[in-house]
């Protein structure tokens, strides 16, 4: 999503039209892509979503929608470079351990690895490898304003009582614009609200946000139905972010639970353990609410129409029922 709009600057300066509006309703209920022998599916159906009921509701055809507008209008190769200069995918993040991977980001000139439907495969974290750490850089660049990060683990080495390293943390590159990045934060706020894949996640009392991933693990050499690899990624507060958690459960159990439905969801299984452990961190350090009415119903400060962002969720519910 942050590419598609990207794309519209590129577009904009080549002085030619956009290829989307977030505000814009697109249909999403058709999943057939061409070079894909089977659809892309959706947890649902869904007839029309814009880009934040998009993100609410986890569409992979939505995302695979703006990516066919965009390598349409600029091509794979324009679309590659920006997952890769922007985001880092393919890249080690310089991380101090060994052996880093780079993970996997293919080509367009690898005839192996990228075919006609790659680009859609890609859009929704397909067809990609990552390690956990080239992840969480991507979620820091998108919430943070737009700018590059370094991840690191050491502060500094001293021998001897001198000083012989310190990683000095620094602002890097502008690689989004600003305004990407707190549209695509509007978006995520609405995933762990009501009508959202990743409810659970919400801290009670705090402000936060987040976006959960399913994906099917490669058994024998084909995707498994049964076994999955399930995460979440949440950040807080959700403006001023000061924590980002990356939550992953290798084979969650495969069950259907009554009034839960299928547990292996990330939005079911690992949404639930941030919020478990952004609770503790609050508590720990003693930090106080930056949304004190947002908690649970029957708590005394409860107020669901003072609740942070309240409003917006009530707007994007009304929406997405009069067009689906």
């Amino acid at each position: 999503m942050a590419i598609a709009m990207l794309a519209n600057e590129e577009l904009k300066r080549q002085g030619k039209e956009p290829i989307f509006d977030p505000k814009e309703m697109i249909a999403v209920s058709d999943g057939h892509f061409p070079g894909r022998k089977n659809p892309i599916t959706d947890v649902g159906t869904h007839r029309y979503l814009n880009m934040y009921l998009a993100m609410q509701k986890s569409s992979n055809i939505y995302c695979a929608k703006l990516v066919q507008r965009i390598v349409a209008r600029l091509g794979d190769q324009w679309y590659r470079q920006k997952l890769e200069e922007v985001f880092g995918f393919g890249i080690p993040t310089g991380i101090e351990l060994p052996s880093e991977s780079p993970g996997l980001l293919p080509r367009p000139n690898q005839s192996s690895l990228w075919s006609k439907p790659t680009p859609y495969s890609l859009s929704f974290g397909y067809n990609l490898l990552s390690n956990s750490l080239q992840l969480l850089r991507a979620y820091a660049i998108l919430i943070n304003g737009g700018y590059g990060v370094e991840p690191t683990l050491v502060k500094k080495i001293v021998k001897g009582g001198k000083e012989v390293y310190s990683h000095q943390l620094s602002r890097g590159k502008q690689l989004l614009d600003p305004g990407i990045s707190r549209e695509i934060i509007y978006a995520l706020k609405s995933v762990t609200k009501p009508g959202g894949g990743s409810w659970r996640a919400s801290i009670p009392g705090y402000t936060e946000a987040g976006k959960s991933g399913t994906t099917e693990k490669i058994i024998r050499g084909i995707y498994s139905k049964k076994e999955h690899y399930s995460s979440f990624v949440g950040f807080t507060p959700a403006f001023h972010p000061q924590f980002l958690l990356y939550i992953a459960i290798d084979e969650p159990e495969y069950r259907y639970l009554p009034g839960i439905g299928r547990t292996y969801f990330g939005g079911r299984c690992a949404a639930p353990v941030f919020r478990s452990i952004m609770e503790k961190t609050y508590k720990y350090l003693g930090i106080p609410p930056d949304d004190p009415h947002g908690f649970p119903k029957g708590h005394p400060d409860a107020d669901a129409e003072k609740a942070d962002w309240s409003r917006e969720v009530k707007i994007l519910n009304e929406l997405y029922k009069s067009w689906n």
